[in-house]
């Protein structure tokens, strides 16, 4: 091809991996668009929420044409893979940690000891 092929596309959990791998050994240049982005975006588009194909594809462009892309990193290329998966580990032990204090304040404190609430609690 006469001109370097730019590939776009909006990260899906990680289903996109596989393609976006092989798209990479084979030489493209690949861009990563934000979820969020793409969502905020076909809303202020098409003044709807309404996800489709045709719309998305229309978004993407739009959003590569204004310049709002990330480079793709692939995370097992790259060596980065572990500390990703380290790092989500992370945030789902912190987001339980605070929902089991949370249960704990609200559910099983008032429920075996009915006057807790009225002493002031500096535990957690």
């Amino acid at each position: 091809m006469k001109h370097p092929v730019r590939i776009v596309f909006e990260a899906t959990g990680s289903y996109h991996r596989p393609l976006a791998h092989f798209l990479q050994a084979e030489g493209f240049h690949l861009e990563l668009i934000a979820s969020l982005a793409v969502a905020r975006t076909r809303e202020a588009m098409h003044n709807s929420w309404d996800k489709n194909d045709p719309k998305d594809a229309q978004v993407l462009l739009h959003l590569l044409n204004t310049g709002v892309t990330q480079h793709y990193h692939n995370p097992l290329v790259n060596q980065i893979h572990d500390f990703q998966e380290l790092s989500l580990t992370y945030a789902q032990i912190s987001l339980e940690k605070t929902r089991n204090q949370l249960r704990l304040l609200t559910h099983y404190l008032p429920l075996y000891f009915p006057g807790i609430e009225r002493l002031p609690c500096h535990a957690f």
